[in-house]
């Protein structure tokens, strides 16, 4: 819903609204977002089991570890927005489409000669969306003047953090 406004701020040249509607936009997506994501995580057993009447093996850390990345991706969405919104996608597009192309690879190599986990796949396509999330930080630096890095990512850490204190809150409850 809000990769048109950030569009839009860019056309018409107010930057710093941009930058206030893409901060406000990670800080909102990612605080509901969790409203879902913590209880899921917490309990995710439970509910596969209420879903499904057994739990299937492996389903539990696959499950967590797609939240996981849901979460990362929201704010990959954001920072994508900015950088189409200038129309140069090049770097974006290489970078992310090369690291991807890359997941298939390091899994099989993590599972042929590390003998990974099942969760291989899954751990290295987190990793890669985190590379693609912070370089696109660093992609609108470069084409968008006066964007600074310190003062968008900033409000962000601090909803991981809100997020984090709260996920260990509901979970140390949840064990009483």
């Amino acid at each position: 819903a809000f990769r048109p406004q950030i569009i839009k701020q860019y056309a018409s040249g107010k930057l710093e609204n941009m930058v206030v509607t893409m901060r406000r936009s990670v800080q909102f997506t990612l605080l509901s977002y969790s409203l879902i994501a913590i209880p899921f995580v917490i309990e995710t057993p439970r509910i596969i089991y209420l879903w499904l009447g057994q739990i299937p093996p492996y389903s539990v850390p696959f499950l967590r570890i797609v939240i996981a990345i849901s979460g990362i991706s929201i704010i990959n969405t954001t920072s994508n927005a900015a950088i189409h919104a200038t129309g140069n996608i090049k770097w974006i597009s290489f970078f992310s489409g090369t690291l991807f192309l890359m997941c298939p690879v390091l899994t099989y190599l993590i599972f042929r000669f590390l003998d990974g986990p099942v969760v291989s796949g899954y751990l290295v396509n987190s990793a890669v969306i985190t590379i693609v999330a912070i370089s696109s930080f660093f992609i609108i630096k470069r084409q968008i003047p006066g964007f600074r890095i310190a003062p968008y990512t900033m409000p962000i850490i601090k909803s991981l953090a809100v997020i984090a204190v709260s996920a260990f809150i509901v979970w140390y409850l949840s064990r009483f």
